[in-house]
């Protein structure tokens, strides 16, 4: 009789497990569910066309939106030669995000620059080397950070001359040169500030 007990404990406790078990994965499922589709959604091609800059050459535009939860849009820009620059955009309608500009101006045989204008008056310079996209400088911003390979990439750019090739040039350079310059003062006092924390 006790043994015909203990088998029908270790079967209710059987049962039990398995009914935990099972309640847990309804639970989780629709958790993997959700993570499934956010990983392998595809992205969505919002817009592929293109357009002229400003000095007659053809840029060809396409804006995608991240097949993820959060769905964010980024433009890519390219030149007749290949060359592009993407950085992320918000729209109502897809055209609404194209540039109203776009030039790309050699510094020399392994590195360009990429300069953007966008419909709203902004101005993004791209610096690319060997064929990658380096690193970015938007016209205005509130970000002051930068490390001191975008400062190189700053001091190249200055010295090449390269902002004598955007349209209005002398009002440009001088918008510029003047953004330049507060990075790099900024980038001097950060660097001031960590030699002094780094002696203490």
């Amino acid at each position: 009789m006790k043994e015909n007990s203990t088998g029908v404990k270790a079967t209710w406790g059987k049962v039990i497990l398995w009914t935990i078990v099972i309640a847990a994965l309804i639970m989780i499922l629709p958790f993997i569910v959700i993570w499934g589709v956010w990983s392998y959604s595809p992205d969505k091609v919002d817009y592929s066309g293109e357009f002229k800059n400003s000095i007659g050459e053809t840029v060809q535009a396409e804006i995608k939106t991240n097949g993820d939860l959060h769905g964010k849009s980024f433009i890519t820009l390219t030149d007749e030669k290949g060359r592009s620059a993407e950085y992320r955009v918000r729209f109502t309608e897809p055209e609404d995000a194209l540039p109203k500009d776009m030039r790309t101006i050699d510094i020399d045989e392994d590195s360009h620059m990429i300069w953007v204008c966008e419909k709203d008056g902004g101005e993004i310079i791209f610096y690319n080397k060997q064929g990658r996209s380096e690193c970015s400088f938007f016209l205005d911003s509130k970000e002051n950070f930068v490390s001191e390979y975008e400062i190189d990439a700053i001091n190249v750019i200055e010295q090449s001359k390269a902002l004598d090739g955007l349209p209005d040039a002398a009002t440009s350079r001088t918008k510029w040169n003047s953004y330049f310059s507060r990075l790099k003062e900024e980038y001097q006092n950060s660097s001031k500030t960590l030699s002094k924390e780094d002696s203490v």
